[in-house]
C-alpha cells in the first residue's frame, strides 16, 4: 500500500535542481544525512571510539539516500509526477509505520524549511548591507 506524505529530501532537492537552486539541493541533502547520522549511531559498536562510529554512520545513509534517487528517477523516467509525495507501505499497514514514517518526512522537510528561510534572510541581509 502506500501513503501520502510531505515531499522527502530527493523530492525537495529535485524541485530545487529545476529552481537553479544549488545551495537548497546541498542544503536538502545536509539535513537529511543530519537525521539520518543519530539513527545509525544508535546501531554501532559502543567499543570502537565515537569517531569510527561517527564514519560507520554516515557512510550508512548512502544506501537509503540512493535508494531515494532510483525511486525518483523511476518516477520520473514513466512520467508519474502524481507520485511525488507518494511513499511505498513496506509495513503494509501495520502497526503505526505510516504515521510514524510521515512523522519522520514531515520533520525533515520542515527542518529544511526553517533552514531555507534562515538562509534567505542571511541572504537578504547581506544584499541589503
Amino acid at each position: 500500500s502506500t501513503f501520502r506524505a510531505t515531499p522527502n529530501w530527493i523530492e525537495i532537492a529535485f524541485v530545487s535542481i529545476l529552481l537553479c537552486r544549488p545551495d537548497l539541493t546541498l542544503l536538502a541533502i545536509f539535513i537529511e544525512v543530519l537525521m539520518l547520522v543519530p539513527r545509525f549511531l544508535s546501531n554501532t559498536s559502543s567499543r570502537e571510539s565515537l569517531r569510527q562510529r561517527l564514519l560507520v554512520a554516515t557512510v550508512a545513509v548512502i544506501p537509503p539516500m540512493l535508494q531515494d534517487i532510483r525511486r525518483l528517477r523511476s518516477k520520473l523516467v514513466r512520467l508519474r509526477l502524481s507520485h511525488f509525495c507518494l511513499h511505498f507501505d513496506w509495513m503494509n499497514k501495520t502497526g503505526n509505520h505510516t504515521t510514524e514514517r510521515q512523522l519522520a518526512i514531515f520533520s525533515r522537510t520542515l527542518a529544511f524549511g526553517l533552514a531555507a528561510v534562515a538562509l534567505e534572510a542571511e541572504g537578504l541581509k547581506r544584499t541589503a548591507a
